[in-house]
């Protein structure tokens, strides 16, 4: 596989949104991704339940609304 990947896991907390997808426009692009993954080793694609991705959620969240402790240098490092 290109890149060398392995053992990858893709998850989506939603059937709904899948299953919209596949029949969608971009089904097809779908379909390649997944018999692309088989050249990938370990790959798998699961559906991850609401509550188990809930600290995600809640740490996206939170990260939209902290403030930024942005830090500028005023040279460039080569």
């Amino acid at each position: 596989m290109h890149g060398g990947l392995h053992n990858i896991i893709l998850e989506n907390d939603s059937f709904q949104i899948r299953n919209t997808i596949d029949r969608f426009v971009i089904g097809h692009i779908v379909e390649d991704s997944k018999a692309m993954m088989f050249g990938i080793t370990g790959a798998t694609a699961n559906h991850a339940h609401r509550q188990a991705s809930d600290a995600a959620h809640y740490r996206t969240r939170y990260a939209l609304f902290f403030p930024c402790a942005c830090v500028r240098f005023e040279t460039y490092i080569c």
